[in-house]
């Protein structure tokens, strides 16, 4: 209810407003003006009907009062009957000197004049009054004026209607409402013609404005009479054409954009395809520099049973030469020459498990692969007198990577480490490998005495082609091929840091599947 009301006094739409509420105003301004007016003519009305009273009873007794004294009743009845068709006047009595009608003239319903002679109603106070007075009650308005002589003095009474008078006053406010009615219908034409339309015209603008980037390049059609509407309109339309204008350079911009991106695109992957095939051949020569070093060992490796079996050959010729060759010395014979080709056979095999082609991910032991590892480079290591120890946790397994690549990334840093305690000629050289697993997590450090690497060289030394060895000796893409094998092939992390002998490397990679 509240807001049904709320909504006639206070619209939502800005017409509404415009309307209703000058309306209200201009309806409750002639309220106060009506009433107002009411007022001042109801004191009117009455004022003037005492001075119409007043003159009428004036006029009255004038022309009683020669029939009074000749006592001639008919003319007198005459008199008030020509005077009551007056129309304000209801009644007209002649009163006697004891306040008792003589003789009345009235109206009725019909405004028909009806006499009325010696009614018992007795007037009082009259007596108290020696001329003219005035009385009211809620419809009528009495006058009393004396005539005759003081000893048998009469009075004449005239009864004035008070409906006369309001009903003048509901004529004067029924014209007071009507003009009203009338201005305000006026008033809303103008606030139509003056202000809204002129406020329909800055809503289609607004509305324009606002889908300008839908609809940039169409012109606003507005006609109005108001300047600042034509001249925003025409702002508008300028906004309009110069959108037009800058979409066709944003159009351009983007297909030149979009050219440059196609081009640069294909540069990016020429570049990655280039640095790829950069990084295959730094894998490849690294590891056949592995390979090399590898051969190598193998090489010391087989010097000894070679010299064995050399030995074994020499004193089985000389017992033949001497005839004391005899069946159990020639079952000795070939028993030691079958166990040293053992050991070489076992030496190849190593070789080619580390440098055949796998299958990446397959799960491989991580155990077997370090003591292999180390049982190919352990010759190398003997023959530069290092003292090297394994301490390894055995059945580690890993789900994921190469097993080879772990394999050459170990010999780079063990190679790495050898040529360090050369370089630094340790007297007692010491390279110490451990492999344990916490959790899921395998960690392989190798440790060694040289004495770590200086402070300002530690961060660049998994730098590419970075070495502090001269360059005949070393391509500086030992360490950088393991950071990568390590980091991007396992998902792991390979660091470095000084302890209080020397250089400590951490491999560390999770056991676990990698997940794609």
């Amino acid at each position: 209810m509240l807001d049904s009301i709320k909504n006639i006094f206070l619209p939502k739409t800005l017409f509404g407003r415009l309307i209703i509420l000058p309306s209200v105003s201009v309806f409750l301004g002639f309220l106060i003006i009506t009433f107002l007016a009411g007022y001042n003519q109801y004191s009117f009305v009455k004022e003037e009907l005492e001075h119409d009273s007043k003159v009428i009873i004036k006029e009255l007794s004038a022309s009683l009062e020669k029939y009074l004294l000749l006592h001639d009743y008919g003319e007198i009845e005459s008199i008030m009957r020509r005077f009551s068709l007056i129309e304000v006047i209801q009644s007209i009595s002649l009163i006697d000197e004891n306040s008792m009608p003589l003789l009345t003239i009235r109206k009725d319903v019909n405004k028909e004049l009806q006499l009325e002679i010696n009614t018992d109603k007795k007037y009082t106070n009259i007596e108290k009054h020696a001329g003219f007075f005035f009385t009211e009650d809620n419809h009528s308005y009495f006058s009393y004026k004396p005539i005759g002589n003081s000893v048998k003095k009469k009075w004449v009474m005239v009864e004035m209607s008070k409906e006369i008078g309001y009903a003048r006053l509901m004529d004067l406010l029924l014209l007071v409402n009507i003009t009203g009615i009338i201005l305000i219908g006026f008033l809303s034409f103008i606030i139509y013609k003056i202000i809204y339309q002129p406020l329909k015209h800055i809503e289609y603008l607004t509305s324009f404005s606002s889908t300008l980037h839908k609809s940039y390049g169409v012109n606003c059609e507005v006609n109005s009479s108001i300047y600042e509407i034509n001249s925003l309109a025409d702002s508008l339309n300028q906004l309009s054409q110069e959108l037009l204008k800058n979409q066709a350079i944003r159009t351009k911009q983007n297909e030149e954009l979009r050219v440059f991106n196609t081009e640069l695109t294909s540069r990016v992957e020429e570049e990655v395809l280039k640095n790829r095939e950069k990084d295959i051949l730094l894998l490849n020569n690294s590891r056949l520099a592995a390979l090399a070093e590898m051969i190598g060992n193998i090489a010391h490796q087989w010097r000894q049973p070679l010299n064995a079996i050399a030995l074994l050959i020499q004193s089985l010729q000389i017992s033949y030469e001497l005839d004391a060759l005899n069946k159990k010395e020639f079952n000795e014979f070939v028993d030691d020459s079958l166990l040293q080709v053992d050991y070489l056979s076992r030496t190849i095999d190593d070789f080619r498990d580390l440098t055949k082609d796998e299958i990446d991910n397959e799960p491989f032991n991580v155990s077997e692969i370090l003591s292999k590892t180390f049982r190919l480079i352990e010759p190398s290591l003997m023959n530069a007198s290092i003292q090297s120890t394994l301490d390894i946790q055995d059945g580690i397994i890993c789900h994921h990577s190469s097993a080879n690549a772990l394999s050459q990334a170990i010999i780079n840093i063990l190679n790495n480490a050898k040529d360090a305690l050369i370089q630094q000629d340790v007297n007692e050289k010491e390279i110490h490998i451990q492999l344990k697993q916490v959790g899921t997590t395998i960690e392989i450090s190798i440790n060694d005495n040289a004495g770590g690497i200086p402070t300002e060289i530690i961060e660049k030394i998994f730098n590419a082609y970075f070495t502090t060895k001269h360059q005949s000796n070393g391509t500086g893409l030992g360490l950088y091929i393991s950071k990568k094998i390590i980091n991007k092939e396992m998902d792991g992390r390979l660091e470095v840091i000084n302890n209080a002998k020397g250089a400590c490397f951490r491999i560390v990679f999770s056991n676990s599947r990698r997940i794609c």
